[in-house]
């Protein structure tokens, strides 16, 4: 008999790519041992790689806030939506047990200060940026083709300038990820203490990053996602 391929859906195709996206970002980012200074440079890189790979497919979200934001604006609907984050969480998950199985350890986001505040505002207002740049470079009619590399870098911007404040996640996969492989493989008391700046930072950045991106942009100026 003739082995017949196995047919996916194009919504299948899409959280395949935003698997694998978020896969990689996550793997590279729990590597380092601080997000601080230089070694933002690599999970922007591999941000920016892994966008011009899948924005043709998903449109490379990666980061359950930037789908926010993007839903906020028409490019996706809210089944998808949902979808999305489940693939894009689990990615984040998958990527930090594999940096664990390569190299025995990972590095968990935790606000240097004691003082929640201050992180949380780095939280927000990064992720705001990077929100801001995905739909302003993806999401209208004049397209950018280096939108990847204007992604990328307000990552690395992000993480050198606030890396060592708070941890520099910007997406609430990457904080998700990191702190369950670290549930799991190790004895944190308190892993999960600060998750909830990642949680709420992140995920209010993107909500603000949308809702004036939508006020600031007609039904008729903006577009889908890529």
């Amino acid at each position: 008999s003739t082995w017949v391929a196995p047919s996916f859906s194009p919504m299948n195709h899409n959280l395949t790519y935003e698997f694998i996206g978020t896969f990689f970002l996550v793997l590279v980012a729990c590597s380092s041992p601080a997000l601080g200074g230089m070694g933002g440079l690599p999970v922007g890189v591999m941000l920016m790689v892994m966008i011009f790979a899948g924005g043709h497919k998903s449109g490379a979200h990666y980061n359950p806030q930037v789908s926010v934001a993007i839903w906020m604006n028409g490019g996706i609907d809210f089944p998808t939506l949902i979808s999305y984050w489940g693939f894009q969480i689990f990615g984040g998950i998958v990527g930090a047990f594999t940096t664990v199985v390569i190299l025995g350890s990972t590095w968990t986001p935790l606000p240097v200060l004691e003082e929640v505040g201050r992180p949380l505002l780095a939280e927000t207002l990064f992720s705001f940026a990077l929100a801001w740049v995905v739909l302003n470079t993806t999401c209208l009619p004049e397209k950018n083709d280096t939108f990847a590399l204007a992604i990328g870098f307000t990552v690395f911007a992000g993480a050198a300038a606030f890396g060592t404040t708070s941890g520099a996640a910007f997406n609430p996969a990457v904080a998700i990820g990191i702190n369950a492989a670290n549930f799991l493989v190790a004895d944190h008391e308190s892993i999960f203490q600060y998750l909830w700046i990642y949680l709420v930072g992140d995920f209010l950045g993107g909500v603000l990053a949308g809702g004036l991106f939508r006020l600031t942009n007609s039904k008729q100026e903006s577009l889908d996602s890529i």
